[in-house]
Formats: C-alpha cells, structure tokens, sequence
C-alpha cells in the first residue's frame, strides 16, 4: 500500500503530478507530490535537514538510520509538544 502525507505520495504515481528531490545528508531521495505540494514538501524537506544538520553538528556522522530516526524523535516531541 502506497505510503501518503498531506502534499506527498510515495511508491503511486497514479495522482502524483510532480516531483521534488530532498537532500539530507548527502543523499538525495525523490518524493512524488500531490497537485500543488511542492513548496511545501520542500518546506518540510528543509525543516527535516535542519533538524539533521544539527544532530550531525553535536553527534557526529553516527549513520543515517540512527540520525533519521534521532530527527523524527525530535519532530514527534516537538508535535506532541503544540497545544
């Protein structure tokens, strides 16, 4: 099953009408958006490398998998956080 957010889809090209390429860390990953989703899924993209860009800053380069999720981590909190 085709995993979606609000301005992305990923793995169905059937309503996807764009594509936006988001660099974290060195690699680049290719998101299909929905009509209009672009600007903000590079929003998104750039909040995530942000939140990355600074993990890397204070642990390191201690692998991908451990950074993403250390990023999430923090994303979740921070939503779990909001009123």
């Amino acid at each position: 099953m085709p995993r979606r957010g609000k301005y992305w889809t990923a793995g169905d090209g059937d309503h996807a009408v764009g594509e936006v390429a988001i660099t974290v860390n060195g690699r680049t990953y290719r998101l299909a958006c929905q009509p209009g989703g672009e600007v903000r899924l590079r929003q998104i993209g750039d909040y995530v490398t942000a939140k990355l860009e600074g993990l890397v800053a204070q642990h390191g380069q201690i692998g991908n998998e451990r950074l993403l999720l250390m990023a999430a981590l923090i994303i979740a909190d921070e939503l779990l956080d909001e009123p």
